[in-house]
């Protein structure tokens, strides 16, 4: 792939607020923790809330990669509010696989924070974390709106023409 060829990511201002946002209120709620280990927690549930957004995202990208559309764009506006920019494809099963993608990817991220949870004692902080906050994308990203990627696929499933 060509320099040319390889998709912008465009991270807005109101992503890095939203990140700060996201640390303060995990330090804040492990606060009993100890002086070291809430702001450690708030920063890991920080790093863990970037990599959902950059995965869900990717999730689009490859299934339109893979599709043999080309990939513009991947804007950042806000940790729950991404998009990405690419060719629409005339085909309704692909734009439907393409929508459906960044969820699976979120689902998948969801099963591997459960595994986490689940194969450690202490049910660890970071599993916990991936799980509830996967679950969440997942959901809403289903769900959630006109513009979400639920209704995205379903409008592309339902036109013939797949204008989406």
């Amino acid at each position: 792939m060509s320099p040319a060829e390889r998709p912008r990511v465009e991270l807005r201002r109101a992503a890095y607020l939203q990140l700060a946002a996201v640390v303060a209120v995990a330090a804040l709620l492990a606060r009993d923790d100890g002086a070291w280990t809430a702001p450690a927690r708030g920063a890991a549930a920080g790093a863990v809330a970037v990599l959902t957004c950059a995965v869900h995202e990717a999730g689009h990208a490859l299934a339109a990669r893979a599709r043999g559309l080309r990939v513009h764009t991947i804007v950042v506006r806000g940790l729950l509010d991404a998009g990405t920019v690419r060719a629409v494809s005339g085909d309704r099963r692909t734009e439907a696989l393409v929508c459906l993608a960044g969820p699976a990817a979120s689902a998948l991220l969801a099963l591997a924070g459960l595994a986490v949870v689940a194969g450690t004692s202490d049910g660890w902080y970071l599993g916990r974390v991936l799980l509830v906050l996967n679950a969440f994308v997942t959901l809403s990203a289903l769900t959630a709106g006109p513009r979400s990627d639920g209704a995205r696929a379903l409008r592309a499933w339902r036109d013939r023409r797949a204008a989406v």
